[in-house]
């Protein structure tokens, strides 16, 4: 339970809780890096597959991108 009154500033379990979402957070957009490196390795077979990969990884770019500032 936190103890947290919306206007108060954060302190104590509240506190610790947003240290710890942040570094959780941090560890994810690293991972999505990570996944968007291997993911443009992949020497596609196709047009077709040359674009999906093309868009999934600018999927997740933006998905880094959107994250920043906030706790992913």
């Amino acid at each position: 339970m936190f103890d947290e009154q919306p206007d108060g500033d954060p302190h104590g379990e509240c506190a610790a809780e947003i240290q710890r979402l942040t570094g959780e957070a941090a560890v994810m957009r690293e991972l999505l890096r990570r996944c968007n490196a291997v993911l443009l390795t992949i020497e596609p077979e196709s047009a077709a597959e040359h674009e999906s990969i093309g868009e999934l990884s600018d999927a997740v770019e933006r998905a880094i991108g959107d994250a920043k500032g906030t706790l992913l």
